[in-house]
């Protein structure tokens, strides 16, 4: 989001990824995205915001228990509002609501149909101009369409900072403790500790450098165990060439390890996944409303179940209008 201080604020965008494969046809597919935004500042020092995301999407390979070479598409949806009051020069307070829902389209994947309800209130004090401090609670419940993988209650605390200390450096980091209160009493709560940063440096007006790391938990994509610990990392670079041309390449690290043992044919055990990508991207802006990207993604997969292990290699061509 952009800050700022008019009034009325909002943007819309649409997005269709139609991508081709030169030796699995059969996993052609087109992908949609729309989102869009609208906010408005009040007097007082009280804003308003409301936003959606839609998407049509498929899970990468190996996910849910699925057969080989299969994708699972899903249909999943975002709304969410955020108030914010700023009560004295140095204070604010932050209230989120979300609702999220997630269906996915063959029946093999009906297990995993469910809907969110997210609640967070933030605490936000002003350091200096340009640092504040945060205090946050969070909490979600999780609601299966069935009765297979087990509703949950989640319940999240975080202490944190965001800093615009100058020019060059921005970001936001945040660490605390929570989990997952399960409904089926045979299964043991989990609670871990929590983090997440954003990070990024601007050596000169054109030329940044940025950094994402979180460790949390999140709900499982297979029958047989309720929930994942995963690590992200991201590390990426971006140029701007001219006023119309940009780069940029990004290199990311996952690790999930999920909680309980998984049957693979006559055995059970934990599995554990570690996934590298590399993406690099040439983009043009045609118009304010029209841009055109060009790029090389690179996804691998290594499991300790071999079956989930998996190697891909995209070359894309994009076109994003927004308003």
């Amino acid at each position: 989001r952009t800050e700022g201080s008019q009034r009325f604020q909002g943007y819309a965008l649409y997005r269709a990824d139609i991508r081709k494969h030169d030796k699995y046809s059969d996993d052609d597919r087109t992908d949609h995205r729309a989102e869009g935004s609208f906010k408005v500042n009040f007097r007082g020092g009280l804003s308003l915001e409301m936003l959606d995301v839609y998407e049509i999407n498929r899970d990468p390979y190996g996910t849910g228990g699925t057969p080989d070479r299969k994708l699972d598409k899903f249909d999943a949806n975002l709304f969410q509002t955020i108030l914010v009051y700023q009560f004295t020069p140095k204070t604010s307070l932050r209230l989120d609501y979300g609702n999220y829902y997630l269906d996915y389209d063959k029946d093999r994947n009906q297990y995993r149909n469910r809907t969110d309800n997210t609640v967070s209130a933030y605490l936000f004090y002003d350091l200096t101009p340009k640092t504040s401090v945060f205090v946050q609670a969070e909490y979600i419940s999780i609601d299966y369409d069935e009765d297979i993988n087990s509703d949950s209650d989640v319940m999240n605390y975080f202490i944190g900072a965001q800093m615009r200390t100058s020019k060059k450096l921005r970001g936001r980091v945040k660490v605390g403790y929570g989990g997952m209160d399960y409904d089926d009493n045979n299964l043991d709560d989990r609670n871990e500790l929590l983090a997440e940063a954003r990070l990024d440096y601007f050596f000169t007006p054109k030329t940044s450098i940025y950094l994402r790391g979180s460790r949390g938990l999140i709900v499982s994509d297979s029958i047989g165990t309720n929930s994942i610990l995963t690590y992200r990392t991201q590390l990426g670079y971006r140029q701007r060439f001219t006023p119309k041309l940009r780069g940029e390449m990004a290199f990311n690290y996952v690790n999930n390890d999920y909680k309980d043992n998984l049957l693979v044919g006559i055995d059970a055990d934990k599995r554990e996944d570690d996934s590298y990508g590399f993406v690099a991207a040439v983009g043009y802006t045609v118009t304010r409303w029209l841009n055109a990207s060009v790029g090389y993604e690179y996804e691998e997969r290594d499991s300790n179940l071999d079956n989930n292990d998996y190697t891909s290699n995209r070359v894309f061509v994009r076109l994003t209008a927004a308003l």
